[in-house]
């Protein structure tokens, strides 16, 4: 519902006239990418009991929304191996990728029309 400090909600809204589409809970510390296949959120896992609020690294899952309708297309649960550092995630898509990169370091490529992982890579950040 995005009532807590790790979630917001993302409305969408008929460009034609204004009324709201649908919204789900997504989260705050992420980017989003609207593509013509769907839009891109970090969103928090539908069996997740909540989302724990003192948490290093709440558990989200990268998916792709339907534009229409906002539901999950895909989902996947385990981004980066599982290491994700959602606090500093940013999101790059190109063509029929999509680019995940945290701020520990890693950064996965994933196929934006299914999700699955095409290459993972660990880069040693220099501070």
């Amino acid at each position: 519902d995005g009532s807590d400090a790790f979630c917001r909600p993302l409305t969408a809204f008929d460009a034609s006239d204004g009324p709201v589409m649908w919204q789900r809970s997504v989260s705050s510390w992420s980017e989003l990418a609207a593509t013509s296949v769907g839009v891109v959120a970090l969103i928090v896992p539908e069996n997740a009991k909540s989302t724990p609020t003192n948490a290093k690294n709440p558990p989200y899952d990268i998916a792709l929304l339907d534009r229409d309708t906002g539901k999950t297309i895909w989902e996947v649960d385990r981004v980066f191996d599982g290491k994700a550092d959602a606090y500093g995630y940013h999101l790059i898509v190109e063509g029929a990728n999509q680019y995940l990169v945290d701020r520990s370091g890693l950064i996965v490529a994933l196929d934006l029309a299914t999700g699955a992982e095409r290459w993972l890579y660990s880069f040693k950040r220099e501070l």
